[in-house]
């Protein structure tokens, strides 16, 4: 992409987000880059509305093309978006929870700008067709994003509501999209909401019942060694029967006033 071929003014600028262009995929910082600079085409393009494009331009994103310059801004938030959550995991897999907090931040509030913005502009039918510009979609992709902000905070500082809002989300985004859903990672989630609640509550009952329920969710070492330790402490003090604990799932209009 040329823009310096497109756009007729501010000649520096052009060849300068060109470069950004070309460079975009290369590293997270560099794909920021390019949407600062992007944006701020868009900005001069407002600015001279009456001086007309040398010509069209053409976006290509997952094989649809558009002219449109709102179509290739989605696609660099979207791509953004991604490589931010990309890096947050490889720092939470390093345990560097603190710094994979603000990038998680940063890759939740690109859903929600691509949630605000999505139905503020007219798409040929092809352009509607693609799921990244389905609501359900980016529902899904904003609630994931949420999820693993929200185990992100948790692995950092222990919380079982956070554990719970963490399976939330997650569940919620399955539902909105099961194509892209992750059972196995909602199921993790829900254990750990089970376990942190069994380890972290006072009352004995709901925490042989979480403990229960996590047991039977998992095979995990830690779980499995919590719940002989709980179940021991129950033979020999309280006699106490397990109860069947529900983790309720949020309403759609309840989770977007969380997100």
């Amino acid at each position: 992409m040329l823009y310096e071929t497109i756009v007729d003014v501010e000649l520096d600028k052009c060849i300068s987000l060109s470069e950004a262009f070309r460079n975009s995929d290369v590293s997270t910082e560099n794909m920021r880059r390019y949407l600062v600079q992007f944006r701020e085409m868009l900005g001069i393009l407002d600015e001279h509305r009456r001086i007309p494009l040398k010509k069209h331009p053409q976006f290509v994103w997952n094989g649809t093309d558009s002219a449109c310059w709102y179509f290739e801004e989605h696609r660099i938030m979207h791509c953004l978006r991604d490589a931010l959550v990309r890096d947050a995991a490889d720092l939470f897999n390093e345990s560097k929870h603190t710094e994979a907090r603000p990038l998680l931040e940063e890759a939740l509030g690109l859903t929600k700008e691509m949630l605000t913005k999505n139905g503020t502009w007219a798409k040929t039918p092809f352009v509607r067709a693609m799921n990244e510009f389905q609501p359900a979609y980016l529902l899904a992709l904003a609630f994931r994003t949420k999820a693993l902000y929200c185990q992100n905070v948790c692995a950092w500082k222990t919380s079982a509501p956070v554990a719970r809002m963490a399976y939330q989300f997650s569940e919620l985004s399955d539902m909105c999209w099961k194509r892209r859903a992750e059972p196995d990672a909602t199921r993790q989630l829900l254990v750990a909401w089970h376990h942190i609640s069994a380890m972290a509550g006072d009352n004995f009952q709901q925490r042989l019942s979480h403990i229960t329920a996590a047991q039977q969710l998992s095979t995990a070492a830690a779980v499995l060694t919590d719940y002989e330790d709980i179940m021991e402490k129950n033979r020999t003090v309280y006699y106490l029967q397990p109860e069947p604990i529900v983790c309720t799932v949020l309403t759609l209009e309840q989770a977007l006033q969380k997100l």
